[in-house]
Order: C-alpha cells, then structure tokens, then sequence
C-alpha cells in the first residue's frame, strides 16, 4: 500500500506509469507479490502509459515456487470495480499452473477481473508460455470488460493440461449483474497441445453465462486469433 506496510484499495485513485520497469536487470534480486487480493481488492485505476514491464515472471518464477496454487496471479492478482490500461508485458516465462485448483487464476495482467472492471489496451508481447487456468491478458473475467488487448509473439505458446485461454480463459456472466465482454483483442502464436490437454481457446477457453436473470450475457465479438500451428487436443478446442 501506499505507506510502505499495510495493504490499500487505492479506490478512487490514479497510479501512473512513468517509466519501463524491468525486473530481470543483472545483479537484482526482486520479490514481487500481486497487486490486489480477494482480501483488499485493487479498485482504482491504473495507466501504464505505453511504458514496458519486462521479466516479471522470472519474479513469480521465485516468488510462487512453494505456494503459488493458491492466489490469483499476474501484474494484478485481484480488481474490482477497476480500470487497467496502456500496460504492455514481456514476461518471457509462463503464466499459469498445474495445479487441480480452478478457484484461483492466471493472466499476463490480471489474474481476475471482477464487477465491472475495464481492462483496455494491455499487450503480451514475447516469449510466454499459457497453462492451467491461465489466460494470456486475463484469467477470469467475471462481469467485465475486455477491450482492445493482445497475447502476441513469434515464441508464444498455447498448451494446458486443461483449460486455458490465448487473451482470456474464462470469461463468465453471472447472476444477471452485468455482461462479461472480450472485445476487438487477438492472440498470435504457437498452440503445443498433446493427449493430455484438455479444453483450449485461442481467444477464450470458456465463455458462459450463469444464472441470467436480467438479460445480461457473456460476449465474445471482433476478435481473432492466428495460430502458427496445428490446434488440437484431447477434448475440446477451439
């Protein structure tokens, strides 16, 4: 938080990117953990003004090695009723886990996106690797809106176990609160499934809605996705 020790919402604050940030420098030792948890939302907004976040999963790569099933993972774990935007990411490593463990999730940006967050103009660029429950931009986004976003390079890679998604693995409506919005966003890469992956998306791996009971619905419109491979597995894909 913003004094140094407890957490903060940061509600009804802008945070401002004013330089590239790059974790993997020689000689630096950075721990980082993500910004926002179930417990203490994120719930401002952030612009990351173009500038580049480079090698953070070499960070996660150290700072989850024991525990990392369980909380939400990426730039930002968990936000609600947020705006995220302008944040390009080279990671050069994976996002996602191996775990049986859906109630948590992984995304380049966001782990969840929850209650009418907008998440718009973020970039994947690079090297990254998608697995389990883990989404290129997004892991879940519950009654939110995606917009204008990519997962793209020539050594990006699809391939799960079970269940993941090029810009976002689940996008989900629910209980008729708001629609749930993956707009004008692409994934560009490799997929790498085998017999053991189940459920891929280039774009999304599952978009549902649950629950309607005010018209609302999960929308999945103007996107594509471009893979550099054949894309198969072992049950569905798409």
């Amino acid at each position: 938080g913003r004094n140094g020790c407890e957490p903060d919402d940061f509600n009804g604050r802008t945070v401002s990117l004013a330089n590239d940030i790059d974790f993997g420098e020689t000689g630096l030792n950075y721990c980082f953990s993500p910004i926002g948890t179930r417990e203490t939302p994120f719930l401002g907004t952030f612009d990351g003004n173009g500038y580049r976040i480079m090698h953070l999963w070499q960070v996660y790569s150290r700072y989850v090695s024991d525990y990392h099933y369980y909380f939400d993972m990426g730039f930002f774990g968990y936000i609600r009723h947020a705006v995220v935007r302008n944040v390009t990411i080279d990671p050069t490593s994976g996002i996602g886990s191996s775990a049986n463990d859906v109630d948590y999730y992984r995304g380049g940006v966001v782990g969840f996106a929850d209650s009418l967050s907008i998440v718009e103009n973020c970039h994947i660029s690079n090297s990254i690797g998608i697995h389990s429950y883990g989404g290129g931009v997004i892991g879940m986004n519950r009654n939110s809106t995606v917009r204008n976003c990519s997962c793209g390079g020539p050594n990006n890679s699809l391939g799960s176990p079970e269940e993941a998604g090029g810009v976002v693995a689940f996008n989900r409506s629910e209980a008729g609160y708001a629609d749930a919005i993956v707009e004008n966003c692409y994934f560009y890469g490799r997929v790498d499934p085998s017999y053991s992956t189940w459920y891929l998306g280039g774009l999304v791996c599952y978009n549902e809605t649950v629950t309607n009971d005010n018209g609302k619905r999960a929308i999945v419109r103007n996107c594509h996705s471009t893979p550099t491979s054949d894309f198969w597995s072992y049950k569905e894909y798409g």
